[in-house]
């Protein structure tokens, strides 16, 4: 049997995620007569659970560094790029693949420094308009740094692919657009029905739903949901609502809820790892995200035959067609959130029309887990054919 190629998936942490369920599909699905597979990746504890028993129960090599954490710690960052360096001279695999904005930093540098071929997938850029402009500057300037020698950048999107052209980083014939993928069957055929959902949760059955699965964090913009909850609420008394998540602005929300006369009305869950079943209790999905790569959960309602409202950042756009899979809104905007998912509610005919018709789409758009890890392997062997 020929040698197989040694990949290494570096990440920051291993709480539930898009770019961690990616490396988890990775580590699954990815030929072991072929490929090695290791994980890099820091051990921070986050609240809105871990990927670790997954990883573990897959058979993957797992290589923790502590000192790797989500956020910046100058003083950490420069001994986790240092560990990679040495890991990376001592080891020596054929791809290091690193995913989100610190580990394509630290980790481009660190292969940089030690001649090995580079990968890094941008599941959505650090910098975006909600910073201040020295901190923009800054980390677009790393990245411009790190990912100049990249063998391949993939982009989640198309608008995070021309995002970073925007910006300077890397060259257009080193980008490729692979979109992250979702466990599609998993929420098209759900293991639970909609009642006995309804049920567990305390939801009425005849109730609409509005659910949404996010990490509660200032990106997701959580609070900006609560407020478009509240509009909707007013209008329409009968809705419930359902929030599937955990993160640093739990409290915020928590007293969010409280303070819109929502409690009992909006089910806040926490982390779950049973998010087809909760989708299955639902009517619409909607996000309220100030900044976006491609959430996965946007191709997971739509397998569920949600039509989903969502804010117009990103890629979004890429899986929500206006009118036809759903409907886009401004970011930064409660009421027009609330006005689209009201619309959508009015009717109910055309929102499972949208929900079918994004079914489809997710299909036909290869976000297939399968089809994901195929563009992978064939990248790969690309990179380290070279």
């Amino acid at each position: 049997m020929a040698q197989r190629i040694a990949v290494w998936q570096v990440l920051p942490h291993l709480a539930l995620g898009g770019a961690t369920k990616v490396v988890l599909w990775l580590a699954k699905g990815l030929d072991r007569e072929r490929f090695a597979v290791t994980v890099v990746a820091g051990t921070e504890e986050k609240a809105e659970g871990s990927l670790q028993g997954e990883l573990a129960a897959v058979g993957a090599e797992f290589l923790p560094l502590p000192v790797l954490r989500r956020d910046i710690a100058p003083r950490d960052d420069w001994a986790a790029g240092r560990e990679l360096c040495r890991l990376l001279r001592e080891r020596r695999p054929d791809i290091v693949h690193a995913h989100g904005s610190k580990a394509l930093i630290l980790a481009g540098l660190a292969a940089r420094a030690t001649g090995v071929r580079a990968i890094h997938t941008a599941h959505g850029w650090s910098f975006h308009d909600h910073q201040g402009g020295g901190a923009r500057w800054l980390q677009v300037s790393l990245h411009r740094w790190a990912l100049r020698p990249a063998a391949a950048i993939v982009a989640v999107s198309a608008a995070t692919r021309d995002k970073g052209l925007a910006a300077g980083i890397g060259r257009p014939e080193q980008y490729r657009v692979i979109y992250p993928g979702a466990e599609l069957e998993r929420f098209a055929l759900p293991p639970a029905t909609r009642t006995e959902v309804r049920a567990e949760l305390g939801l009425p059955v005849g109730a609409p739903v509005v659910g949404s699965v996010m990490r509660l964090c200032d990106q997701k913009a959580p609070l900006d949901f609560v407020a478009a909850a509240r509009q909707v609420a007013a209008r329409c008394p009968e809705v419930r609502f359902l929030v599937v998540g955990g993160g640093p602005l739990d409290g915020a929300v928590r007293a969010a809820v409280t303070a819109a006369g929502l409690d009992g009305r909006l089910i806040l869950t926490g982390p779950r790892d049973d998010v087809p079943r909760l989708l299955a209790a639902c009517d619409v999905f909607a996000l309220a995200s100030l900044w976006e790569g491609l959430p996965i959960v946007y191709a997971e309602a739509s397998a569920a035959g949600l039509p989903c409202v969502g804010t117009d950042v990103g890629g979004t756009a890429e899986i929500i067609e206006p009118g036809v899979t759903g409907l886009l809104t401004p970011p930064a905007n409660p009421q027009a959130l609330a006005d689209g998912i009201l619309q959508v509610l009015a009717d109910p005919g055309a929102g499972r029309r949208m929900g079918e018709n994004g079914r489809r789409k997710v299909y036909a758009m290869g976000f297939a887990v399968p089809d994901v890890v195929a563009r992978y392997e064939a990248l790969y062997h690309e990179v380290a054919g070279r």
